[in-house]
């Protein structure tokens, strides 16, 4: 990341830095990254080499726009220190993210290019007079559906959920027959859109595609395919990642750092008109962690459910973040027992017969890493 010299918690910019091996074995030098990108937003899934290679440019991407995103920049770059490629977000289209063509490292001013050390110059100027991408302020009046677990009626959100994967997988099968005229229409419609905006667009930047619900929901199958679990543990961590709804980053307001924890940076935030703590874990770097995260997703949905808001911190909404995060917003449950000096006879019994709820639910130490007693 870029910081600010006088601000050092200021990032102004992200950059993501790749081996050029597995670069190059993705991007040739004949094939720019933006093409590459939105020709495997089309691909369909046949389980071949060359569609997981699309799908990875797909992650490439997401993971570096990701970043860029959540922390509101304008500018970012992506590198293997002999190819750089430089990212920017359009002020009156922040969701779409556009792609400057390959500039190599030993590339030398001529009429038509500025030179490596001149883009350079010209990213770190932009990326500290400008660094922001102004997103639209965050949409309290959408829909708040999706993964949403309140409690706030009787019903079992776990069916629930099962009634949509059901409805999800006829839709799945009903879809199948006419996939590709959706494909087409949708080509048409990226088309279209670079279109209208061809007039505005920087000659040395190309817009990506647009980012269906298809195209992220074939993302995560391709990421859970990757993950290295076995047998029913894989499947029911493959179906909850593949099933969350992805939300954008307008539709959250992020406030003060509660701490640090093995994933990140714990801090409060609104989405809509839930407050409450918000973690997150990125979709394609550690493994372990996104593990550990859907593995705390199984344990809030299925035993702790019955003690959320009494024990343990209540699951006020789950999901994919933008396309990199996965996270999970929690009520603010107040100060934990780790944290008080005098902890009385009656805050005792407390934490006790939280442990004893937790534990009577086959829930054990360890079981859940954050999870902790509150007052």
């Amino acid at each position: 990341m870029l910081y600010d010299a006088l601000k050092s918690d200021t990032i102004l910019s992200v950059v993501e830095v790749k081996p050029e091996q597995l670069m190059s074995d993705l991007i040739n030098d004949e094939i720019e990254l933006f093409n590459a990108y939105n020709t495997a937003l089309a691909a369909e899934d046949d389980e071949s080499t060359a569609y997981t290679k699309h799908m990875k440019i797909i992650r490439i991407v997401r993971q570096l726009f990701g970043y860029m995103v959540i922390n509101d920049l304008k500018y970012g770059l992506l590198t293997t220190y002999i190819r750089t490629w430089f990212f920017y977000r359009q002020d009156d289209d922040p969701d779409n993210i556009c792609i400057s063509p390959t500039v190599y490292i030993n590339q030398g001013h001529t009429e038509d290019h500025a030179s490596f050390l001149e883009c350079m110059y010209y990213f770190e100027n932009l990326s500290t007079t400008n660094p922001v991408a102004h997103s639209s302020p965050p949409n309290t009046d959408g829909d708040d559906s999706g993964n949403d677990d309140d409690d706030d009626n009787d019903r079992d959100d776990r069916d629930d959920r099962d009634d949509r994967d059901d409805r999800d997988d006829r839709d799945d099968r009903d879809d199948r027959d006419d996939r590709d005229d959706r494909d087409d229409r949708g080509d048409r419609g990226d088309r279209g859109d670079r279109g209208d905006r061809g007039d505005r667009d920087d000659d040395e930047y190309r817009p990506s595609g647009s980012r269906t619900r298809r195209a992220i929901r074939r993302t995560l199958e391709v990421l859970t395919r990757s993950m290295t679990r076995k047998g029913k543990e894989r499947r029911n961590d493959d179906e909850l990642l593949i099933n969350m709804e992805n939300y954008k980053r307008n539709q959250f307001s992020f406030g003060d750092v509660l701490g640090n924890g093995r994933s990140g940076v714990i801090f409060t935030a609104k989405f809509h008109e839930k407050i409450g703590a918000l973690k997150m874990t990125d979709l394609y770097k550690n493994e372990y962690l996104l593990q550990e995260i859907l593995n705390e997703l199984k344990i809030y949905l299925g035993p702790l459910k019955k003690i959320q808001g009494i024990y343990v911190p209540k699951l006020l909404k789950f999901g994919v973040l933008h396309e990199a995060f996965v996270f999970i917003l929690t009520s603010l449950a107040g100060e934990s027992f780790a944290n008080v000096s005098n902890v009385t006879e009656e805050e005792k019994q407390l934490a006790i017969n939280g442990l004893l709820a937790i534990h009577a639910r086959g829930v054990k130490h360890g079981d859940v890493r954050i999870l902790v007693s509150v007052k």
